[in-house]
C-alpha cells in the first residue's frame, strides 16, 4: 500500500469519537451512535474500531470487511495489514518499543461496540423509535 505522512481518510480520528484511554497508552475510537456511517456499517459487517497511539502516531483498524477481515496497521513510514493478531505482535514488536493492545482489551471493545451491533443485540435510537406503539 502507499505510504502517505499523514492518515488516510480510513485513519483519520476526526471521524471517529474517543470512546476511552487505556493504561497501556492506547486511545480507542469508534464511530458514534447516531453517525450515518455507524448505521450503514453495523448490518453489514463494516463496523470497526481504530487502536491510535500518538508517540509515535500509529493506527489500528479492527477486523472487519473494509479490510478484508484483518488488522490494519498505519504509520507515517508504513501501511500493512495483518492476518491475525499474532502476526500484528510479531509486526509491532519488532518495529515498535511498545506491544499492541491487549487481546482481551480489544476483544472486550470489539464485543461492546462493534459485535452487538452486528448482530442486532442493542437497538439504535431510531429503531426504539420507530417500533414504538401508536397508543
Amino acid at each position: 500500500m502507499p505510504i502517505s505522512p499523514t492518515p488516510p481518510a480510513f485513519h483519520d480520528r476526526g471521524s471517529r469519537c474517543l470512546i476511552d484511554h487505556t493504561p497501556s497508552g492506547w486511545q480507542v475510537f469508534g464511530h458514534p451512535l447516531n453517525d450515518e456511517r455507524h448505521r450503514y456499517f453495523a448490518p453489514r459487517g463494516m463496523l470497526h474500531l481504530q487502536w491510535w497511539r500518538s508517540e509515535p502516531e500509529v493506527s489500528l483498524i479492527t477486523p472487519c470487511r473494509l479490510t478484508e477481515g484483518r488488522f490494519e496497521l498505519w504509520t507515517p513510514t508504513r501501511h500493512v495489514r495483518c492476518c491475525c493478531y499474532n502476526q500484528l505482535v510479531r509486526l509491532m514488536t519488532k518495529e515498535f518499543p511498545f506491544p499492541p493492545p491487549p487481546r482481551h482489551a480489544m476483544r472486550r471493545y470489539e464485543w461492546s461496540f462493534v459485535r452487538v451491533f452486528e448482530i442486532g443485540a442493542v437497538s439504535r435510537e431510531h429503531e426504539r423509535r420507530s417500533m414504538a406503539l401508536p397508543w
